[in-house]
């Protein structure tokens, strides 16, 4: 079982490829495959912004941050 700290040093898409290979899996309960589509979705939404002005990338590198956390809590948890 992967720790936390690995995993949140892992790359966000490729987080997203673990949400989804656990939303994926029979056996995962259908709260727990939400859970993983909902992360995969949002880490999909946010690698897909566009360039932003400086002003506006603080709050993306944030998100993102926090997103990356979230995921890795998550898969720490599940996997």
């Amino acid at each position: 079982m992967p720790k936390k700290e690995d995993l949140a040093n892992m790359d966000q898409i490729y987080l997203a490829v673990l949400c989804g290979a656990v939303a994926d899996r029979p056996s995962s309960a259908s709260s727990t495959a939400e859970e993983a589509w909902k992360l995969k979705r949002e880490a999909l939404q946010l690698a897909a912004q566009p360039p932003q002005p400086q002003s506006e990338q603080k709050n993306i590198n944030d998100k993102t941050c926090a997103l990356q956390e979230r995921m890795a809590e998550f898969l720490a948890r599940v996997l």
